[in-house]
């Protein structure tokens, strides 16, 4: 980094300010390391207990720590045990305490243990905020063994207390603490499992065949077949729209319609609308339909007229 030519000329040597710095910072690592040991084997054997403390951050608070400030001590400590190179990086400079405390779940796990120089080399050269986003990264796609996506969402207070509790429910179904995304995919897994017609399990139809019967109910055993041959999406060739998603009837009750799967398409609420109102036409079959616009001209994205039969 270039110094301004204008504090170049200000500058005066401090040698003995900076000796002390220089000695201050290595004691005051020092001790930071020596508090980091014994925060470790407070921690490890739950000794905090028997000071009527609930956790090591209670414990640590006090003696003027938060909460954060005495779990990073103690991971340290952890970290500090299986790999004792950390001390030396930690007093020459090359990686600060909480970028230590950032890595430490990483040091500690058997499975990351040819990484763990990589991951020091990494601490030692990136912002602390992204070194934590990858951290937790590479913990969770250990954790479920499959490639994570992260996710940065805003909650409500009453949405997070709600969050909050489905978590601890979950938790203790399962038998163990599950994370955040672990939370989140077990609430979308669940949900999509009861309401999503192409994850529900095949069963024994009800309904009588709806083109002998007068009837306004979509069968599940339709509509999971017809929302199968879209894979869920909008049947218009070119719309990747899955979320509001129509049963179209290709044709109406007063034509002959029914709500067999031969007679149902889905559409967005867009091209549905346009269905509705001469703007989209659909011919050919069901499972083979062919789009066209006001004009007849086919919709882009389809087959060539050649494979529509």
């Amino acid at each position: 980094m270039a110094i301004p030519k204008s504090k170049a000329q200000q500058a005066k040597r401090e040698d003995e300010a900076h000796a002390a710095v220089v000695s201050l910072h290595h004691g005051k690592r020092t001790h930071e390391i020596q508090l980091a040991r014994l925060f470790s084997t407070i921690d490890r054997s739950v000794a905090f207990a028997y000071f009527a403390c609930g956790s090591i951050g209670e414990y640590g608070a006090r003696f003027g720590y938060s909460p954060e400030e005495a779990r990073n001590l103690a991971a340290v400590g952890a970290a500090l045990e299986v790999v004792p190179e950390i001390e030396v990086r930690l007093l020459d400079g090359r990686l600060t305490f909480d970028a230590a405390a950032a890595i430490a779940g990483i040091i500690l796990r058997p499975d990351f243990a040819e990484r763990r120089g990589e991951w020091m080399n990494l601490a030692g050269n990136s912002d602390l905020a992204q070194l934590r986003r990858k951290v937790r990264k590479a913990l969770a796609e250990a954790e479920r063994k499959e490639v994570v996506v992260p996710k940065t969402v805003h909650l409500t207070e009453q949405d997070e207390k709600d969050f909050f509790d489905a978590r601890g429910r979950i938790s203790r179904a399962e038998g163990r603490i599950l994370s955040e995304g672990e939370t989140i995919g077990w609430l979308s897994r669940v949900y999509l499992d009861r309401a999503d017609p192409l994850r529900a399990e095949p069963g024994q139809r009800r309904v009588p065949d709806t083109r002998f019967v007068d009837s306004r109910y979509v069968p599940i055993e339709v509509r999971r077949e017809v929302f199968a041959r879209t894979g869920g999406k909008c049947a218009v060739w070119d719309c990747e729209n899955r979320w509001f998603i129509d049963l179209a009837h290709l044709f109406p009750h007063s034509e002959g319609g029914h709500r067999e799967a031969s007679g149902l398409t889905p559409l967005c609420g867009m091209h549905h609308d346009e269905f509705d109102h001469g703007l989209l036409f659909i011919e050919g079959t069901a499972d083979r339909p062919i789009f066209k616009d006001a004009a007849g001209n086919l919709l882009p994205g389809g087959p060539d007229a050649t494979d529509t039969g």
